[in-house]
């Protein structure tokens, strides 16, 4: 995520969640991109909600 210039913050946190990342982009539509491009691609990565 570090390497994502969409990703303007991210936090650790605990709970139901391990991370939380602030992300900035233009529309919905780039917001799709990011979304298939650096977390559908990322094995490491199980689930996530926006």
């Amino acid at each position: 995520m570090r390497a994502a210039k969409e990703v303007t913050q991210c936090y650790m946190v605990t709970g139901d969640a391990g991370f939380v990342l602030v992300v900035a982009v233009e529309d919905l539509e780039a917001f799709d991109v990011f979304v298939k491009t650096k977390l559908y691609t990322k094995p490491n990565i199980r689930k996530f909600r926006t």
